[in-house]
């Protein structure tokens, strides 16, 4: 094998961070690792990309900022009222 060795941290970081974390942000992240190698990594351990709104529906998550609109709420009263 070529390059450094994934360790069990590591991969437990890629995780958590492969789904929501930009190419240059997972580079930071890992600088013992080329971003092929960061990829390849991720794919062998099933990790998947978020699409762009799920990264912003991770960050109103983790700052409680309401992700909800209106017209589903009044659609969910008007089901709860009949």
């Amino acid at each position: 094998m070529n390059g450094a060795e994934w360790t069990i941290g590591e991969i437990n970081r890629l995780r958590k961070a492969y789904p929501v974390k930009s190419k240059a942000e997972l580079q930071a992240a890992f600088p013992r690792h080329p971003l092929s190698s960061i990829v390849q990594t991720a794919r062998r351990n099933g990790f998947r990309r978020c699409k762009p709104t799920s990264r912003y529906l991770k960050y109103a998550a983790e700052s409680h900022v309401p992700t909800f609109d209106f017209g589903s709420i009044a659609a969910l009263m008007q089901q709860a009222a009949e």
